[in-house]
Protein backbone atom coordinates (compact mmCIF):
# COMPACT_ATOMS: atom_id res chain seq x y z
CA UNK A 1 0.00 0.00 0.00
CA UNK A 2 1.20 3.54 -0.71
CA UNK A 3 1.23 6.24 1.94
CA UNK A 4 0.79 9.95 1.21
CA UNK A 5 4.52 10.40 0.50
CA UNK A 6 4.30 7.91 -2.37
CA UNK A 7 6.38 5.33 -0.51
CA UNK A 8 5.22 1.76 -0.13
CA UNK A 9 4.59 0.79 3.47
CA UNK A 10 4.73 -2.81 4.66
CA UNK A 11 1.70 -4.25 6.42
CA UNK A 12 2.39 -5.76 9.83
CA UNK A 13 1.17 -9.36 9.86
CA UNK A 14 2.27 -10.29 13.37
CA UNK A 15 4.30 -8.91 16.25
CA UNK A 16 5.56 -10.38 19.48
CA UNK A 17 8.38 -10.63 21.96
CA UNK A 18 10.59 -13.68 22.41
CA UNK A 19 13.51 -13.94 24.82
CA UNK A 20 13.68 -10.20 25.36
CA UNK A 21 13.59 -9.30 21.66
CA UNK A 22 10.64 -7.72 19.88
CA UNK A 23 9.79 -8.98 16.38
CA UNK A 24 7.62 -7.69 13.56
CA UNK A 25 6.58 -9.94 10.71
CA UNK A 26 5.62 -7.82 7.71
CA UNK A 27 4.63 -8.28 4.11
CA UNK A 28 7.40 -8.46 1.53
CA UNK A 29 8.19 -5.32 -0.40
CA UNK A 30 8.89 -5.16 -4.13
CA UNK A 31 12.08 -3.83 -5.66
CA UNK A 32 15.82 -3.97 -5.25
CA UNK A 33 18.01 -2.15 -2.77
CA UNK A 34 19.20 1.29 -3.72
CA UNK A 35 22.74 -0.16 -3.58
CA UNK A 36 21.94 -2.36 -6.59
CA UNK A 37 19.84 0.15 -8.50
CA UNK A 38 21.88 3.34 -8.09
CA UNK A 39 24.70 2.53 -10.55
CA UNK A 40 22.16 1.61 -13.25
CA UNK A 41 19.75 4.54 -13.12
CA UNK A 42 19.96 7.90 -14.86
CA UNK A 43 20.14 11.33 -13.25
CA UNK A 44 16.39 11.88 -13.38
CA UNK A 45 15.70 8.68 -11.40
CA UNK A 46 18.47 9.49 -8.90
CA UNK A 47 16.88 12.89 -8.30
CA UNK A 48 13.50 11.18 -7.87
CA UNK A 49 14.96 8.79 -5.24
CA UNK A 50 16.52 11.71 -3.35
CA UNK A 51 13.29 13.71 -3.40
CA UNK A 52 11.18 10.74 -2.23
CA UNK A 53 13.41 9.95 0.75
CA UNK A 54 13.73 13.63 1.60
CA UNK A 55 9.92 13.88 1.59
CA UNK A 56 9.84 10.79 3.82
CA UNK A 57 12.20 12.52 6.30
CA UNK A 58 10.13 15.72 6.23
CA UNK A 59 6.90 13.82 6.75
CA UNK A 60 8.29 11.88 9.71
CA UNK A 61 9.79 15.03 11.22
CA UNK A 62 6.34 16.64 11.34
CA UNK A 63 5.69 14.27 14.25
CA UNK A 64 7.15 15.99 17.28
CA UNK A 65 7.59 14.86 20.84
CA UNK A 66 9.19 16.02 24.08
CA UNK A 67 11.87 13.38 24.64
CA UNK A 68 14.77 11.75 22.81
CA UNK A 69 14.50 7.99 22.55
CA UNK A 70 12.63 5.09 21.01
CA UNK A 71 9.02 5.43 19.92
CA UNK A 72 8.04 3.55 23.08
CA UNK A 73 9.75 6.12 25.29
CA UNK A 74 12.65 3.78 26.00
CA UNK A 75 16.08 3.10 24.57
CA UNK A 76 17.08 4.16 21.08
CA UNK A 77 20.12 2.21 19.81
CA UNK A 78 21.55 5.13 17.83
CA UNK A 79 25.25 4.35 18.17
CA UNK A 80 26.32 7.71 16.74
CA UNK A 81 24.59 9.56 19.59
CA UNK A 82 26.04 7.35 22.32
CA UNK A 83 29.39 8.02 23.93
CA UNK A 84 32.19 6.41 21.95
CA UNK A 85 32.59 2.79 22.97
CA UNK A 86 29.41 2.72 25.09
CA UNK A 87 27.06 0.17 23.52
CA UNK A 88 25.36 -0.65 26.82
CA UNK A 89 21.64 -0.16 27.26
CA UNK A 90 22.40 2.79 29.54
CA UNK A 91 24.32 4.46 26.69
CA UNK A 92 21.09 4.45 24.67
CA UNK A 93 18.79 5.61 27.47
CA UNK A 94 16.70 8.72 26.85
CA UNK A 95 18.55 10.58 29.64
CA UNK A 96 21.99 9.76 28.25
CA UNK A 97 21.02 10.56 24.66
CA UNK A 98 19.48 13.85 25.81
CA UNK A 99 22.71 14.82 27.59
CA UNK A 100 24.82 13.94 24.54
CA UNK A 101 22.54 15.92 22.23
CA UNK A 102 22.78 18.94 24.54
CA UNK A 103 26.57 18.56 24.56
CA UNK A 104 26.42 18.78 20.77
CA UNK A 105 24.51 22.05 20.98
CA UNK A 106 21.27 20.70 19.57
CA UNK A 107 17.94 22.23 20.56
CA UNK A 108 16.35 19.50 22.68
CA UNK A 109 13.16 21.35 23.61
CA UNK A 110 11.35 19.12 21.13
CA UNK A 111 12.30 16.17 18.98
CA UNK A 112 11.17 14.74 15.66
CA UNK A 113 10.43 11.24 14.45
CA UNK A 114 13.30 9.81 12.40
CA UNK A 115 14.30 6.53 10.76
CA UNK A 116 17.92 6.47 11.93
CA UNK A 117 19.20 4.08 9.25
CA UNK A 118 18.36 5.39 5.78
CA UNK A 119 21.31 3.67 4.17
CA UNK A 120 20.98 2.36 0.60
CA UNK A 121 20.46 -1.19 1.91
CA UNK A 122 17.23 -0.16 3.66
CA UNK A 123 15.66 1.55 0.65
CA UNK A 124 13.95 -0.61 -1.98
CA UNK A 125 13.34 0.82 -5.44
CA UNK A 126 10.72 -0.76 -7.68
CA UNK A 127 11.46 0.85 -11.05
CA UNK A 128 8.67 -0.83 -13.09
CA UNK A 129 6.05 0.51 -10.67
CA UNK A 130 7.88 3.77 -9.85
CA UNK A 131 7.74 3.18 -6.12
CA UNK A 132 10.12 3.25 -3.19
CA UNK A 133 9.91 1.37 0.11
CA UNK A 134 11.79 1.91 3.35
CA UNK A 135 12.48 -1.15 5.48
CA UNK A 136 14.05 -1.96 8.88
CA UNK A 137 12.14 0.26 11.25
CA UNK A 138 13.67 -1.18 14.42
CA UNK A 139 15.70 1.97 15.13
CA UNK A 140 13.01 4.58 14.56
CA UNK A 141 12.77 7.11 17.33
CA UNK A 142 12.62 10.74 18.37
CA UNK A 143 15.76 12.85 17.92
CA UNK A 144 16.56 16.56 17.67
CA UNK A 145 15.73 17.96 14.22
CA UNK A 146 19.41 18.76 13.60
CA UNK A 147 20.26 15.06 13.82
CA UNK A 148 18.33 14.17 10.64
CA UNK A 149 20.80 15.95 8.35
CA UNK A 150 23.84 15.47 10.58
CA UNK A 151 23.52 11.68 10.33
CA UNK A 152 23.97 11.85 6.55
CA UNK A 153 27.08 13.96 7.01
CA UNK A 154 28.88 11.79 9.56
CA UNK A 155 27.82 8.17 8.99
CA UNK A 156 29.84 6.13 6.49
CA UNK A 157 27.26 3.38 7.08
CA UNK A 158 24.99 5.37 4.75
CA UNK A 159 27.48 5.10 1.87
CA UNK A 160 26.66 3.20 -1.29
CA UNK A 161 28.21 -0.26 -1.41
CA UNK A 162 29.90 -0.08 -4.80
CA UNK A 163 32.78 -1.86 -6.48
CA UNK A 164 33.95 1.62 -7.47
CA UNK A 165 36.79 2.60 -5.16
CA UNK A 166 36.32 6.35 -5.63
CA UNK A 167 35.11 8.07 -2.46
CA UNK A 168 32.89 10.48 -4.40
CA UNK A 169 30.99 7.54 -5.96
CA UNK A 170 30.45 5.79 -2.62
CA UNK A 171 29.49 9.07 -0.89
CA UNK A 172 27.11 10.27 -3.63
CA UNK A 173 23.89 9.09 -1.95
CA UNK A 174 24.56 10.61 1.45
CA UNK A 175 26.11 13.80 0.01
CA UNK A 176 23.10 14.44 -2.15
CA UNK A 177 20.69 13.63 0.68
CA UNK A 178 22.56 16.02 2.97
CA UNK A 179 22.34 18.82 0.37
CA UNK A 180 18.64 18.16 -0.28
CA UNK A 181 17.79 18.17 3.42
CA UNK A 182 19.76 21.41 3.79
CA UNK A 183 17.73 22.95 0.97
CA UNK A 184 14.60 21.93 2.86
CA UNK A 185 15.69 23.69 6.03
CA UNK A 186 17.25 20.88 8.04
CA UNK A 187 20.29 22.27 9.91
CA UNK A 188 23.21 20.15 11.08
CA UNK A 189 25.86 20.03 13.79
CA UNK A 190 28.43 17.95 11.93
CA UNK A 191 31.40 20.24 12.68
CA UNK A 192 30.71 20.16 16.39
CA UNK A 193 30.03 16.43 16.20
CA UNK A 194 33.47 15.72 14.72
CA UNK A 195 35.19 17.43 17.63
CA UNK A 196 32.85 15.75 20.18
CA UNK A 197 33.60 12.29 18.79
Amino acid sequence: MLDHTGLRIAKVLYNGEWEGRYYLIVTGMPGQTLNRVWPQIDEMKKTWCISQISLFCSTLSARKFTYIGGVDGGYLPEHFLADRGDASDDGFSPDKLLQNCKNLGMDCSSSVLYHTDLGPGNILVDLPNASISVIDFECVGFVPRKWVRTKFRISSGLNLELDDSRDDARHEWRSRMRRQLGAEGFPDVSTRYMSWR
